[in-house]
């Protein structure tokens, strides 16, 4: 459990938006600072960004976390490459990369999109970052400073009318690539060339995240609740009656598929949907949108909190529990009733 003094070095006044499992021993967060606790009046400029690391194997406190902060970055998305070498690889939406590992850690250089293009997801496959964005773009990083571009705007001419965005991706390999879109549709890598499919039951709604997952499938999480699974051309609808709310994230670790909205943390297990109740322990404020799984743990972590699972038992590694919040509580009456005693001692005074 992450002591008082460490949440309010690392995570006090900043909302975590993203995170990685690198390992079992390493787990990074973004965290983006809270605009809402700015003083009025203050410049209006993007919030201050922190890359997180935890060491979970180390055992002195001190030396579990450490981080890095930075200006003028957007809505950064956190991803891990391990090909050629094993690094995390975090890429903002203008294309800004900051990667870290080896002992070192940096900018790479800046991803030279078209005028208009966001990028929007990341996902390791087969060891590598990939990357996509509006316009139909994509990345993929092949070694350090060497990002290919591998599609951008027309080089695959899509069916759908309008501006279609790529909004998700993941692979089984390289040769077998589904990335999700704003509108219904879905796009697939053989290897060979690029094939648009459009998914009617999708009924154009955005497909924000992808898991192809060991099970031989791909799940897709959509907007309205929307939960699809398939492969190749094969789609279907799962049943989900507990969540109508946009999913956030999809992701599988051991037999089964995790999935969040903004709110709330769900598994799929054998078709049938169901809520991950906030366990004991748990940040009270704590909701799970961003999932990571990797080397036998999942990470769910929401604005204010990270939780950790290993398949049988859920740990708190980032947030304020409920004892905590109540030392803060104490020690802020504590402090009121100084200040109290001070001005009523002072007014004695002055009388």
């Amino acid at each position: 459990m992450i002591t008082e003094k460490t949440y309010h070095d690392f995570f006090n006044g900043y909302i975590i938006t993203d995170c990685c499992v690198r390992s079992k021993d390493i787990i990074y967060f973004i965290v983006e600072e809270d605009l809402e606790l700015r003083p009025e009046g203050a410049p209006d400029t993007l919030p201050d960004t922190r890359f997180i690391t935890h060491y979970t194997d180390e055992i002195n406190q001190d030396e579990q976390w450490e981080y890095e902060g930075f200006y003028g970055l957007k809505h950064m998305k956190a991803g891990v490459s391990f090909t050629p070498e094993e690094r995390f690889v975090a890429v903002d939406t203008w294309g800004q990369v900051f990667v870290v590992g080896g002992g070192s850690s940096g900018f790479e250089e800046h991803l030279h999109t078209n005028e208009g293009v966001s990028l929007t997801a990341t996902a390791c496959i087969d060891g590598k970052t990939w990357v996509v964005g509006t316009r139909r773009t994509i990345y993929r990083r092949d070694d350090t400073q060497d990002w290919s571009l591998i599609t951008q705007g027309d080089d695959i001419p899509t069916k759908s009318s309008g501006m279609e965005f790529f909004e998700s991706i993941d692979g089984f390999n390289s040769n077998d690539i589904y990335i999700g879109t704003n509108n219904g549709s879905i796009w697939h890598y053989n290897g060979d060339e690029w094939s648009q499919h459009i998914i009617e039951l999708a009924n154009n709604r955005v497909l924000n995240t992808i898991c192809c997952a060991e099970d031989g499938y791909v799940y897709i999480g959509g907007s309205d609740g929307l939960l699809l699974k398939g492969r190749g051309t094969d789609w279907h609808i799962i049943e989900n009656k507990v969540n109508s709310l946009t999913i956030h994230k999809v992701v599988w670790f051991i037999d089964r598929l995790y999935f969040s909205n903004w709110l709330q943390l769900f598994e799929l297990y054998e078709d049938q949907v169901n809520l991950i109740p906030s366990q004991s322990g748990f940040p009270p404020t704590f909701c799970g949108q961003a999932l990571s799984a990797r080397d036998g743990i999942l990470v769910s972590a929401g604005p204010n909190g990270a939780v950790q699972f290993d398949g049988e038992d859920w740990t708190v590694l980032v947030g304020l529990t409920e004892d905590i919040q109540t030392q803060d509580e104490i020690k802020l009456l504590e402090k009121t009733s100084e200040l109290l005693e001070d001005s009523s001692k002072l007014l004695d005074d002055l009388k």
